[in-house]
């Protein structure tokens, strides 16, 4: 690939552009903290996890002033699959089916198998209880249609798990307080722990964070007391994906994936192989030494995905190395990360009628396989022209011989496209090859449809921070003081439980409890001193203004 030297200062703007989208935001924060809520809370009953995965985890996601993007959260139920229990699929070998017979730390129901002796998908495509005990009652009040005069959230399936895009954006009221209420807790600590859930969700109808923070727990503590699934809340409206048309107007944009996941008990043949072979290559400049013994020590997991070709969705579960991907990403220079950038903006823009053929894991797979060949001293701005078009070459081999291998398992990731569509992409992407000048420029310059912006995410994070947000911490120090001591008397992992989770809400929403390992007296002592700081500050903040007025 040739530049000119107008495409060269050009370049230069996109890789600006490219970082700035890509750059971590407070709502990426928020959600992982939500997970670490979900996982504390749930530890007391089970050892189900939920965590933030994909391209927020990895920096490749790419904003834009009316679309976030989508998050992923992975759910990973609290039973594993030892690895003997897997078959591969002979043709495409990063899928498997499960023997049920073979998974000797939890009994199936017969329902929940195929042909009497394969795990059958639904188990993971619809979070069943059975294997999903605390938060399987906690994705349908997640992913409940929504609307609103300002908040539509619409649902579609997806492969695998559920997807949510919400165009927004409007308060999310809690059930916190009916939960809590519901519950066998004693009236007093019912009271104090939906008087502290109040304060801290505090009166402005603007801040959307802590109350939909309240309304899951509430879910959490349905599931937690009651041995049935629970039932999602009907919505004042439902609308569908289909109802809305071409024509909606929404101010931003921003999507939640939900995937289930089964995590596998041992270490894949194909790991050993993938890390035996990193080892002997000859010459091979990324990815180093330790980051392949990370990689061989990760976890992996499963999930419901049928395949990409002859698909059996009763039994066919996928491979998923969400902990090798992310560790990959990680060890990347931040040039090597701005090609990666480049060729997302590529599929993004010039060749978008074909993003949903070739996606993005397609084209992270192709840039890793190339990453082992390109001296990392071509990656830099000034010649990274070069190590792309590399990987656009070697993507138009990949599609003219019909194989794209798995990064970690002999398999096949373009198995299912067709030889004409096939070349259609090849021959689109040597357009790219041969005038970048036109190529690269169109994802920037794509037309953004006039609409008034409404308050970002981030800006709510500021907002909420500021001390006439609702959060009074003098009146939070003196409610955790009074459900602390109505919480002793009451030994319960429920009690625990809520506690606990409290704890951590405290230390990440309020910036309280850094030292974590302070007795329970130490902690409240800790309170009480931060607060004493803080209203102190606050007081002296405002004299200071006073006085200079």
């Amino acid at each position: 690939m040739k530049a000119s030297s107008h495409l060269k200062k050009r370049l230069e703007s996109f890789s600006k552009k490219l970082e700035e989208q890509s750059k971590p935001v407070p709502n990426d924060d928020r959600r992982a903290r939500y997970c670490e809520y979900i996982t504390r809370f749930s530890s007391y009953f089970s050892r189900e996890r939920w965590s933030l995965t994909g391209s927020t985890v990895t920096r490749m996601r790419l904003r834009s002033l009316t679309d976030e993007g989508d998050y992923d959260y992975l759910i990973i139920s609290g039973i594993s699959i030892p690895k003997e229990a897997l078959e591969h699929r002979s043709d495409v070998p990063c899928f498997v089916h499960i023997r049920t017979d073979k998974v000797n730390t939890f009994v199936f129901d017969e329902d929940l198998k195929v042909d009497g002796k394969y795990l059958h998908s639904k188990v993971l495509k619809e979070l069943d209880k059975r294997a999903f005990e605390i938060t399987s009652g906690l994705l349908p009040v997640l992913v409940a249609p929504v609307a609103s005069q300002s908040y539509i959230g619409l649902n579609q399936n997806i492969n695998p798990g559920t997807s949510q895009v919400n165009y927004f954006g409007a308060n999310l009221n809690g059930d916190f307080e009916v939960a809590v209420r519901s519950t066998d807790l004693s009236s007093t600590v019912k009271e104090h722990l939906c008087n502290l859930s109040g304060v801290l969700g505090g009166d402005n109808s603007e801040n959307t964070m802590m109350p939909s923070l309240f309304r899951m727990l509430g879910t959490l503590i349905q599931a937690a007391v009651l041995s049935e699934n629970i039932s999602p809340p009907s919505p004042k409206k439902v609308c569908r994906r289909d109802s809305v048309g071409s024509t909606l107007r929404f101010d931003y944009k921003s999507s939640k994936d939900f995937i289930a996941a089964f995590l596998i008990d041992g270490t894949l043949q194909c790991i050993n192989e993938w890390k035996r072979n990193m080892m002997n290559r000859k010459k091979a400049f990324w990815p180093k030494e330790d980051t392949i013994d990370k990689i061989h020590a990760s976890e992996v997991y499963v999930v419901a995905k049928p395949a990409i070709v002859s698909p059996d969705p009763t039994r066919d579960f996928c491979f998923g190395f969400n902990q090798a991907e992310r560790l990959l990403a990680e060890s990347l220079s931040p040039d090597q990360r701005l090609c990666m950038l480049l060729l997302k903006s590529l599929q993004k823009g010039f060749l978008g009628e074909y993003s949903d053929v070739l996606t993005t894991f397609h084209w992270s797979t192709a840039f890793y396989h190339k990453c082992e060949e390109i001296d990392p001293a071509l990656f830099h701005r000034k010649t990274m022209l070069q190590p792309l078009g590399s990987v656009l070459s070697y993507m138009c081999e990949c599609l003219r011989n019909r194989y794209l291998k798995h990064y970690f398992v002999e398999s096949n990731l373009i198995a299912h496209i067709s030889p004409e569509k096939a070349d259609k992409i090849a021959a689109k992407i040597k357009q790219i090859l041969r005038d970048p000048e036109s190529a690269l420029p169109v994802y920037f310059e794509k037309g953004v449809c006039t609409r008034n912006l409404t308050v970002s995410d981030e800006d709510l994070l500021k907002r909420s921070e500021e001390p006439d947000a609702g959060c009074q911490v003098t009146k939070v120090l003196e409610l955790w003081v009074q459900l602390q001591k109505a919480a002793s008397a009451e030994d319960s992992k429920l009690t625990r439980a809520l506690l606990d989770t409290f704890l951590l809400i405290l230390q990440k929403e309020m910036g309280f409890l850094e030292n974590e390992s302070l007795s329970m007296e130490g902690i409240v002592n800790s309170l009480v001193t931060q607060g004493v700081r803080y209203v102190a500050s606050t007081i002296c903040s405002f004299l200071a203004e006073t006085s200079s007025k």
